[in-house]
């Protein structure tokens, strides 16, 4: 992977379709990518080879679970601020008619719609306090130490938005999370994300010199209640010795070398298997050997 040395143009497709939505994958070797490995390596390897349930492929009309319904969020607020928000509420289509828009299921477009109109006018385009060097950026870092070999420590994280105040020397990540409740403590989980955001982008001297050094995070919470509601929080400010806990995290899959099993599969962590909201959706595959039940990317391709 090639070092990021320039923010890129800032673009965002228009999805032609639920699949295309919800193809946007999390960025290749960051926060994400690294808990999954470490929680169950054997789950990571599958997940990056694209082996999907054929029950979690989205069909037109059929209702989003709370994963699907943040990626939906994301999407159009990307989509708002690159072509538009018309744009936007197109995608959304009619609250009455299944075959507008992407195909959402009738019953999760009023929410969709709620928050996307109030979001707009709580924090109009024309209004914003700082302007927008990105949209969706994925930003690649040598995160590393002297003692590691550079091919080791390359991490990489994808922004919902890179933020500069006007007149400042300083950015921050504006990060979009959908909640059920509000509050700043619902945020808290999230700090280790926050974290390695602020050092990833930090370790990159050419941005930090071109834009400056990225100093906080900037939540924006959607909340799904009955009475939806949107709250830009203030600036989670991420110190010198958060980020080095955040190396430190980034670099444990350089550091932890996890067997592979004679088969060709990785370490399998069971203890992951179960978890408190669900089960993994490779359970079947790795405890009964159920193959019939799941899609390979190519497979999807070409049906």
């Amino acid at each position: 992977m090639k070092i990021t040395t320039e923010l890129p143009q800032m673009t965002y497709p228009i999805p032609r379709s639920l699949d295309e939505l919800f193809a946007i994958s999390a960025s290749f070797a960051g926060f994400h990518a690294v808990s999954s490995y470490l929680a169950c390596a054997e789950r990571s390897r599958l997940r990056a080879s694209g082996l999907r349930r054929k029950q979690d492929e989205k069909m037109p009309g059929e209702k989003m679970n709370a994963l699907e319904f943040g990626i939906v969020m994301h999407a159009l607020l990307a989509i708002r601020i690159i072509h538009g928000m018309q744009t936007a509420q197109a995608l959304v289509g009619s609250f009455l008619d299944e075959r507008t828009g992407l195909g959402f299921a009738l019953e999760d477009r009023p929410m969709i719609m709620a928050l996307l109109k109030l979001y707009d006018l709580t924090y109009p385009l024309n209004a914003e306090p700082f302007e927008y060097l990105g949209v969706e950026t994925e930003v690649i870092s040598d995160v590393g130490v002297a003692w590691l070999p550079t091919h080791d420590s390359i991490r990489t994280v994808r922004y919902d938005a890179v933020v500069r105040p006007f007149g400042e020397k300083v950015v921050y990540s504006l990060e979009t999370k959908t909640s059920a409740r509000a509050g700043e403590t619902s945020m808290n989980s999230y700090m280790p994300q926050f974290a390695t955001q602020a050092c990833i982008w930090n370790s990159n001297p050419a941005l930090v010199e071109r834009w400056g050094k990225m100093i906080g995070v900037i939540p924006n919470m959607l909340v799904k209640t009955k009475k939806p509601s949107c709250e830009r929080m203030a600036p989670r400010l991420i110190s010198a010795r958060q980020q080095e806990l955040a190396r430190r995290y980034l670099l444990a899959p350089s550091r932890v070398h996890l067997p592979i099993n004679p088969d060709g599969t990785h370490l399998q962590m069971i203890h992951n298997c179960w978890g408190r909201f669900g089960a993994c959706e490779y359970v079947d595959f790795c405890w009964e050997g159920v193959t019939g039940d799941y899609t390979t990317a190519e497979q999807r391709a070409t049906s």
